[in-house]
């Protein structure tokens, strides 16, 4: 990922799911003050965050903490446009889909499918619309330009049986 401010570090923390933090760089390798960089890094504020509905029922959570010489700060909802800069990779567009309640299941081509064309990225994802009864749709969005347009929605599933 190229970013738009620089980071030394940067990892992608997943809270309230069962995930290892996705991560690049050296955590305070360029700091004055390593250990009071990691003490700084290690006593971030778990919020601010993004992606709350892609982990329904148990409201998962995500968030970018990131170092930069003897600096460290949490990446929110509002933020992330700002951090990621242009969406010119797939992770980076998948960052920013989740944070924007959509859904990407890697492998399932019902609900995963990603693919790069003339200018950017087409992908099938999926989105939570409703709560009762849960419904799920699939879409069909392009990336370009770091933009993201919808080009087609379909109902994925309804589980009428649902009591959210």
């Amino acid at each position: 990922m190229e970013l738009a401010v620089p980071a030394t570090y940067w990892e992608l923390r997943f809270h309230g799911g069962f995930y290892d933090p996705v991560c690049a760089g050296e955590l305070c390798a360029e700091a004055t003050d390593a250990d009071a960089c990691l003490v700084a890094f290690a006593e971030l504020p778990a919020f601010p965050g993004f992606g709350w509905d892609s982990c329904h029922p148990f409201g998962c959570w995500r968030q970018i903490a990131w170092n930069r010489g003897d600096e460290v700060g949490v990446v929110g909802y509002e933020e992330l446009t700002g951090f990621l800069g242009p969406l010119t990779s797939v992770e980076e567009v998948l960052i920013w889909l989740d944070a924007h309640a959509y859904t990407w299941a890697e492998g399932d081509l019902e609900r995963g499918a990603v693919r790069p064309v003339d200018g950017g990225f087409e992908l099938i994802v999926y989105q939570l619309v409703w709560y009762g009864p849960i419904r799920y749709d699939r879409l069909l969005l392009r990336v370009e330009d770091g933009a993201i347009d919808e080009l087609r929605r379909w109902i994925l599933s309804v589980d009428w049986d649902s009591d959210m």
